[in-house]
Order: structure tokens, then C-alpha cells, then sequence
């Protein structure tokens, strides 16, 4: 059954930051069109991806903004994304240390067209760390994450992986909610359900 736009909860405008390859895309097209994308797709500048998703009881029209990595040269278009957005989510490889530091440099220009603060940002910022399943790869240390995090408030962050279509969904529904204005501390009390697989391609 087609739903109508009075059936809307509203309008909300969600920002993926992340390197090239990290997963931006494929986390997105699992939650939205419930599939893995087997192979890995270039996006040359930024893309949106729009879709009605439902979260509890309520509708959302979600617009999610994809953000292309560092070898585009997109810092003339992020920025523009940045200022109107409900919520950023910033994505990065764990079996790809760079990745982390490219969330880095990010994170500090999305702070700065917010005109935000590092230490209470006040903004729903969520860190996501993705190819969870590949283990024996993985280059970006626990301790080395939880440090990133506690020098910048501790934003939600979750280890996911895009191939396990019920745990994108948990953890997708729960920034939807979080751009919705749902408290953070709420969001955190909520438990996550184990990954057994993770994007091995993307």
C-alpha cells in the first residue's frame, strides 16, 4: 500500500562521510533496498539516495547524502551538504587504517561548517566501523578506535557489516531516530544484535 506524505513523520537529511571503498554505498543499499552490492562502485561526487523507511510506528523520508572519498576532489560540495543535515554518520574500513585518519580530517571539517565544538558538539554524530567480519584483516586497533572517540565526546559507534541485512537495519534505524532528536542516551540504552559477517568488497 502506497503511503501518503500526510502519513509522514517528515523530512529528514542524513550526510555519510567516509573514504573511497570504505562502504558508504553498500551499508546504504542494504538499508534501503534490502541487498549487498557484491561489487565495489566509484562514485565520482557526492550522491543521495532517498527512501521511506519505517522505524517503530512512524514514517520517515529519509535522504541520505553519500559523500565520494579523497580521490575526488568534492570539498566544494560536502560542505553545502554538511549545513543542512540532521545527522552525520562517518564511516570507516577497519581493515584499513587510513580510513580512521581520513575520518580524522573530516570530522574537523564537518565541526567547522557547523560551526560545532569538539568537546560537546551538541549534533547527532554517529561512527560506524564496517568489514566487521574480516578479522584477520583488521588494522584499526579497539584501543586505537576508543581513543578517537573519547577525544571527541563519544559519539555513538557501532562495528557492522554490510552484508547482515538485520543489523544494518538495527543500527540504521537507530541514526534515523537519533536525526528524529531522539535523545543519544535513549539510543545507547538500546542493544545491538551480533554481527556474524561484514562487506568484504566495498
Amino acid at each position: 500500500m502506497e503511503r501518503t506524505n500526510s502519513q509522514l513523520e517528515k523530512q529528514l537529511k542524513i550526510v555519510i562521510i567516509g573514504d573511497a571503498a570504505v562502504g558508504k554505498t553498500c551499508l546504504l543499499t542494504q538499508y534501503l533496498e534490502k541487498k549487498f552490492i557484491k561489487k565495489y562502485q566509484k562514485n565520482n561526487t557526492a550522491d543521495s539516495k532517498t527512501g521511506i523507511v519505517t522505524v517503530g510506528h512512524r514514517n520517515f523520508n529519509v535522504q541520505f547524502w553519500d559523500t565520494a572519498g579523497k580521490e575526488y576532489r568534492v570539498d566544494t560540495i560536502g560542505p553545502v551538504y554538511y549545513k543542512t543535515a540532521d545527522c552525520a554518520v562517518f564511516v570507516f574500513d577497519m581493515t584499513n587504517r587510513e580510513s580512521l585518519q581520513y575520518i580524522e580530517e573530516k570530522y574537523g571539517e564537518f565541526l567547522l561548517y557547523r560551526n560545532l565544538s569538539r568537546d560537546n558538539p551538541s549534533f547527532p554524530i554517529v561512527l560506524i566501523g564496517n568489514k566487521e567480519d574480516e578479522k584477520a584483516k583488521r588494522s584499526v586497533p579497539k584501543e586505537e578506535v576508543n581513543e578517537w572517540l573519547n577525544q571527541n565526546d563519544d559519539p555513538l559507534y557501532y562495528e557492522v557489516s554490510a552484508k547482515d541485512e538485520a543489523v544494518v537495519k538495527q543500527v540504521f534505524d537507530i541514526i534515523v531516530k537519533y536525526a528524529n532528536g531522539t535523545p543519544k542516551e535513549t539510543l545507547e540504552a538500546i542493544p545491538v544484535l551480533k554481527q556474524d559477517s561484514v562487506c568484504s568488497l566495498i
